[in-house]
């Protein structure tokens, strides 16, 4: 009586891409919960945590290097902000002269 046990693997592949996704999104919920317990930004504990590892704590965020992140974001989002408002006034501006 010898039995061969045949696995089906042929799902593995979509279910690990289903778990990773999973992971991903529950890393993000807890980035956010953090935020709300430390009054920091999710995208800044986010991106110490991906810098120093996931044991960055609250005093971690306040060193040096957590600052210039934090800075780095604040001045990513001026930029992003000033060129939004570029390509929208550009587009009011070709509209307006189409007329």
């Amino acid at each position: 009586m010898d039995e061969q046990v045949v696995l089906d693997t042929s799902n593995l592949e979509s279910m690990m891409a289903e778990l990773i996704q999973s992971i991903g999104r529950l890393d993000l919920s807890i980035d956010y919960l953090s935020a709300i317990m430390s009054g920091d930004e999710a995208a800044i504990i986010g991106s110490a945590q991906g810098a120093f590892g996931r044991a960055v704590g609250a005093r971690d965020l306040a060193s040096p290097m957590a600052q210039e992140i934090s800075e780095n974001k604040k001045t990513k989002d001026l930029f992003n902000s000033r060129i939004k408002t570029i390509i929208k006034e550009e587009v009011e501006n070709f509209l307006k002269s189409d007329q």
